[in-house]
């Protein structure tokens, strides 16, 4: 799972909160991931507004949605399931290389 950070760690999130908190219960059945390193353009930064599930390599389900209470309750979101398994499989393979620890972004957290 890529996950945003908190301002304190140099991502966008604000307030004191984590985006894994929701998501703990998964942590002994997923590799939890941050973006480091982040390009910054002046004082703007970077955010993660990446919203992809891929289990495998055939289907993906890649949407605008955020998944917090307010984003699904009042927001206008749209989301479209990949079926395409070269489509996904070029999709997954960029976020593999995203992670790779030679030069990839991408961290995992402890």
């Amino acid at each position: 799972m890529v996950l945003e950070g908190t301002a304190e760690d140099g991502g966008a999130l604000r307030g004191g909160f984590t985006a894994t908190a929701p998501f703990e219960a998964l942590r002994p059945l997923a590799t939890f991931w941050a973006w480091a390193d982040r390009p910054r353009a002046g004082r703007s930064v970077p955010a993660l507004h990446a919203k992809i599930v891929a289990a495998d390599e055939d289907v993906a389900l890649l949407g605008s949605a955020n998944l917090t209470d307010r984003a699904l309750a009042h927001n206008l979101e749209v989301g479209v399931v990949l079926r395409d398994p070269d489509v996904v499989r070029r999709l997954v393979r960029h976020f593999r290389a995203l992670m790779r620890p030679q030069d990839g972004p991408l961290r995992p957290t402890g």
